[in-house]
C-alpha cells in the first residue's frame, strides 16, 4: 500500500506541476510558475502542486473512511466538471459551424452519434454533478459533505470568471470563430492516406493498429 501511495503521489505531482507550468507558459496562469531549476524542473509549480499533500492530515481529526469518502466525492465532481468543459467546447464548435453554414460532412473526423451523443452526455454529466452531494441532505443537512461535494463547481466558476477578468478576453461569437485556418479537409486527408505506402500487417500488427493506431 505504501509503495502504491508513493507511486501514485509522485505521478500526480508530476502531472499537476507540468500542467500548471504549461498553463503559465501559455499565459493562463501566473508567470511565477514558469520558474525552473537549471535542470528544467519547474520547482514553483512542483511546490504549489505538493501543497495539497496537506489534505492527508485530515486523518488526524476524521476517520480514514470518512476522509476517503470526501476524496471520492471531490474527484467525482471534478471529473464531471472536466467533461463539462469538453462538452461546452464541443457545443460552441457546433454552434460555430452551423452559424457559418459549414457542414459536418466536410470534417475529416466525425463522431458516429454526434451531436446526439454529446446531448446525452451533457444530461448525464449534469445529473452526476447535481446528485453527487445527495448524502449532504439526508437524513439532515451536513455542511462539510455539501462543501466537499460542490466546491469543485465553485472553483470551476471562479477560475473561469477570474481568468476572464485577469486576461480581459472576450467571448467569441459563433460567426466570428476561425474555423478555416489550418483545417485539414477530407480530400487532403485522403491524399495523405493514398501517398502512404501500404504495408501488409501481421495479425498482431492489425490488432495493435485497431487498438492504438499504426
Amino acid at each position: 500500500m505504501l509503495i502504491f501511495v508513493l507511486s501514485f503521489s509522485n505521478s500526480d505531482i508530476y502531472l499537476a506541476s507540468r500542467t500548471l507550468y504549461g498553463l503559465a507558459k501559455d499565459g493562463q496562469a501566473p508567470k511565477l510558475f514558469t520558474r525552473t531549476t537549471k535542470h528544467g524542473v519547474p520547482y514553483a509549480a512542483v511546490i504549489a502542486s505538493s501543497l495539497f499533500i496537506g489534505l492527508a492530515f485530515l486523518n488526524t481529526s476524521q476517520s480514514a473512511s470518512v476522509v476517503f469518502g470526501y476524496f471520492v466525492s471531490l474527484t467525482t465532481v471534478l471529473g464531471a466538471v472536466n467533461w463539462a468543459n469538453v462538452l461546452l467546447s464541443y457545443f460552441n464548435f457546433l454552434h460555430g459551424i452551423r452559424a457559418q453554414g459549414l457542414s459536418r460532412a466536410n470534417l475529416p473526423w466525425r463522431g458516429m452519434l454526434q451531436p446526439y451523443g454529446a446531448y446525452y452526455s451533457a444530461v448525464i454529466t449534469l445529473l452526476v454533478i447535481i446528485s453527487n452531494g445527495w448524502e449532504a441532505f439526508v437524513p439532515k443537512f451536513d455542511g462539510i459533505k455539501f462543501a466537499v461535494a460542490y466546491c469543485g463547481v465553485a472553483v470551476w466558476i471562479i477560475n473561469i470568471l477570474g481568468f476572464k477578468y485577469w486576461s480581459q478576453t472576450q467571448y467569441v461569437a459563433p460567426r466570428a470563430m476561425d474555423l478555416q485556418s489550418n483545417v485539414l479537409t477530407v480530400a487532403e486527408l485522403n491524399a495523405e492516406d493514398a501517398a502512404d505506402p501500404k504495408v501488409k500487417l501481421s495479425f498482431f500488427g492489425r490488432t495493435k493498429a485497431f487498438l492504438w493506431g499504426e
